[in-house]
């Protein structure tokens, strides 16, 4: 199950998020935007994979402190279980440095686990460390090429670079191996949206809606009035 409904649960309550999104004498292009934003942030906040499912580029590579090393005779697949389990932890509570540093070490001890090389690859974007990321997902998707929910992390990592048309090709790659993904809908979407294709937005979107089942209803409701206006 993926992060979405936990991080959906964490913002909800805060109000400044929602409270920027009322209208103030906005166009109605510039009012969708606002809520289109909203949503691809707590959309991108549950991308992380746990267990079957799971920034900016800065131009070197964070310095990421090293998790402790297995003791001698610890059986290693174990171990990188534990410390996968422990970045799971550190992510959830907002520690990348010290989720990818458990992540990474987990990946050298396992280094045949698709879901730790996807994991490593989600928060070493997240970071700012795109190279690494990059790298992890090739990996992931090398031991494992049916992995769907890789190809939307990966994804991700090409649309926040701007490689619009590569992460079309992930997305839809995505949707071939699993019918019923949500999230690429979504993403489709702002793809389409941003090339000026709003008939095939709105049908990317109607789909999310379809298949997002734990969507909040207050979100799902935006994203339905969006999509309204999309066909006016």
């Amino acid at each position: 199950m993926s992060l979405i409904h936990d991080a959906l649960k964490k913002v909800t309550p805060q109000g400044p998020p929602l409270k920027d999104l009322e209208p103030m004498d906005q166009s109605p292009r510039r009012s969708r935007v606002s809520v289109m934003v909203l949503v691809v942030i707590l959309l991108a906040a549950g991308a992380f994979v746990v267990a079957q499912r799971t920034g900016l580029l800065s131009r070197s590579s964070p310095v990421v402190p090293q998790a402790s090393a297995p003791t001698k005779g610890t059986d290693n697949t174990a171990e990188g279980k534990r410390l996968a389990a422990e970045g799971l932890v550190a992510f959830r509570a907002g520690d990348l440095e010290g989720a990818l540093a458990k992540l990474t070490v987990a990946s050298s001890l396992i280094s045949d686990d698709p879901e730790i090389w996807n994991n490593v690859g989600v928060v070493a974007r997240k970071h700012g460390d795109a190279g690494r990321a990059r790298e992890a997902f090739e990996k992931a998707l090398k031991l494992r090429p049916d992995y769907p929910e890789c190809f939307n992390n990966a994804a991700l990592l090409d649309w926040h670079e701007g490689r619009v048309r590569e992460a079309r090709e992930k997305w839809e790659r995505a949707l071939v191996l699993k019918t019923d993904f949500a999230e690429p809908h979504f993403h489709l979407g702002l793809a389409a949206e941003k090339e000026g294709d709003d008939a095939q937005a709105a049908e990317h979107y109607r789909q999310f809606l379809n298949l997002a089942k734990d969507l909040p209803a207050h979100l799902r409701e935006r994203v339905r009035d969006h999509v309204l206006d999309l066909e006016l």
